[in-house]
């Protein structure tokens, strides 16, 4: 798997770790929840055990509908329009990227072909991530085959892992079924991959921007670098709704190519927005800041072990030999399903973004570890 698309290889696992909990879907498919009036939120079924495309919010204004995210697909596109037009008449008026990881922004083309003069928007620092792929594979923004034929390779390698962890006899029942389940719908999800194509942002901001309307006005902010350099939430200050994107991932935190001592601070100035349901950009809503609270703590936790080790001087394998997680377990992994994929989604990733701040080494964007 190419080293840019990181934030794939860890989309892939976070199924295994975090099932859903709104009924059956057939794979792939999305389930609606209408959060409050005029917000909805589109998420991966209970059942999905594979790739996890972003959560989906769409938030309806007078004059048109904000969309957050898009998917991982040409077939998540579809699927978001198909549902839009079941409930209203309305165009797409604006899609939002919270961030630059591929799962959250290629089903835009479709949003795109069916509402033409939709605003795409996103930071300058998120553009600079969509860029990366499409420069270093030759692909552009434009329908390409070899594009989609690499999507569809990097799915195949998955699954073939997947499937030789299910017949891995050291794993318990429950993971070998949920592996099988996964490499199986990884299969099934290459179809989807037809079509799909990187659409570049329309418009792009470096701190605040407002899609105003009488009823459901939308602050569009870029706090300070958490997850990736780039990351946006979306803030509806009169329903006092936040969508943070991969600045909060439940029930396990994705670390790859993050900045922990930024993440903090962006954490607390989400936290003093008082929200009163927090959107996160994979997991269920959340109804306070208990969650936000766990995340800073289990961040600042790991730079202190890992600052005071790489203080002695110590290399990073060394560093990983010796410090101790167990807090950090206690957290976030206390279920066979979460400890399956915690090491490799929150406790290496983080380690290696520590250490590199802790010695003073650039974090750069699309280059963390695989899992």
């Amino acid at each position: 798997m190419i080293r840019w698309a990181a934030s794939l290889g860890l989309i892939l696992a976070i199924t295994l770790a975090a099932p859903g909990a709104h009924g059956q879907s057939p794979a792939g498919a999305y389930e609606t929840l209408r959060l409050i009036d005029g917000v909805r939120v589109l998420m991966n079924p209970a059942d999905h055990a594979s790739f996890a495309s972003s959560n989906v919010v769409i938030i309806e204004q007078a004059d048109g509908l904000v969309v957050v995210d898009s998917g991982f697909s040409r077939a998540d596109g579809d699927q978001i329009v198909s549902y839009i037009r079941s409930f209203t008449a309305k165009p797409v008026k604006a899609l939002i990227y919270t961030h630059w990881h591929n799962d959250h922004h290629q089903g835009a083309s479709q949003i795109q072909a069916a509402w033409p003069q939709v605003r795409i928007i996103a930071t300058e620092a998120a553009r600079r991530g969509i860029d990366g792929p499409a420069r270093l594979e030759g692909v552009g923004y434009e329908t390409n085959p070899a594009w989609e034929a690499l999507l569809a390779g990097q799915l195949r390698d998955v699954a073939a892992r997947y499937q030789e962890a299910a017949a891995n006899p050291e794993n318990d029942a429950w993971r070998r079924h949920r592996f099988g389940q996964a490499a199986q719908q990884s299969l099934d999800g290459i179809p989807a991959l037809v079509g799909t194509r990187l659409t570049a942002p329309t418009e792009l901001f470096t701190a605040d921007l407002v899609i105003d309307d009488p009823l459901r006005p939308v602050h569009i902010r870029h706090l300070g670098r958490a997850n990736t350099d780039g990351d946006l939430i979306v803030w509806l200050p009169n329903q006092r709704v936040v969508a943070t994107g991969d600045i909060v991932v439940s029930p396990i935190p994705f670390g790859f190519g993050s900045y922990p001592g930024d993440w903090i601070e962006t954490l607390g100035r989400i936290k003093a927005l008082g929200f009163h349901v927090l959107i996160p950009g994979h997991g269920l809503p959340q109804s306070d800041s208990a969650y936000i609270d766990r995340l800073i703590a289990a961040i600042a936790d790991i730079r202190t072990r890992v600052g005071a080790l790489a203080a002695e001087g110590l290399t990073l394998e060394q560093v990983r030999e010796r410090v101790d997680y167990a807090e950090q377990t206690a957290i976030f992994g206390p279920s066979p399903a979460r400890q399956a994929n915690f090491q490799s989604l929150w406790l290496s990733p983080m380690t290696e973004n520590a250490y590199k701040e802790a010695t003073g080494v650039p974090i750069v964007q699309g280059q963390g570890e695989l899992p």
